[in-house]
């Protein structure tokens, strides 16, 4: 893991994790949190471990910060959902899901919106923060989730745009584009905005999926 000076490019400090390190770091309160693929969880401040949370697998999604940032969620190559507290590496939530979380969990109000090895797009949360709030299947390889106020919307593989209300996970609106969607769609106002393999840009109307323009 390196830090590098960002106005002279040298560098700050590094550090040696115990095996390769492929997941993206986190930083908040100049603590840097990241995975190792040795199945931990990694907490450095200027080089230096504070912490390592052992984990059953290696790192397959995340980490990303939940809202207060004191707590770091993530999956696993073994399946399961976790939320590791930062102040002591604690595993605070662990959710056995049916299939490896493949893509960066999302979170909004307690709750955890994330996709699967296997298509599948779940919710994670209520009072004990680990109930499987609901679960939608699809047909190919999801990507991370974009959210409205109402709405959970992510793409596939399938060439299809989901749309699924946040509360129960029921389908409003897919839309099939001209190619594979690999990448996370963007919220913009009443828009959203998602790249295609067909090498086309789409924005659509959120309320119902029409498309409005195209690149």
């Amino acid at each position: 893991l390196y830090a590098i000076q960002t106005e002279s490019g040298r560098l700050a400090w590094d550090f040696s994790a115990g095996d390769d390190v492929e997941t993206s770091p986190v930083v908040s309160g100049g603590v840097v949190y990241v995975g190792s693929n040795d199945r931990k969880l990694l907490a450095v401040r200027g080089g230096k471990k504070l912490w390592e949370s052992k984990l059953d697998g290696v790192i397959s999604a995340g980490p990303v910060f939940a809202g207060n940032s004191q707590t770091v969620l993530l999956g696993t190559s073994e399946g399961t959902f976790a939320a590791v507290e930062t102040k002591n590496g604690d595993v605070a939530v662990s959710v056995k899901l049916p299939s490896p979380p493949s893509v960066r969990p999302v979170w909004r109000n307690g709750t955890t919106y994330l996709g699967c090895a296997n298509g599948m797009v779940c919710a994670v949360g209520g009072a004990d923060r680990k109930t499987i709030l609901w679960k939608y299947n699809t047909p190919g390889s999801v990507t991370p989730c974009a959210l409205t106020d109402d709405l959970v919307i992510f793409g596939c593989t399938d060439r299809k745009l989901y749309a699924l209300g946040r509360e129960g996970g029921l389908i409003r609106w897919f839309k099939e584009l001209g190619g594979e969607i690999v990448a996370a769609p963007v919220v913009r106002g009443r828009e959203l905005i998602v790249g295609c393999k067909d090498s086309f840009i789409y924005i659509l109307d959120i309320a119902d999926g029409r498309v409005l323009r195209s690149y």
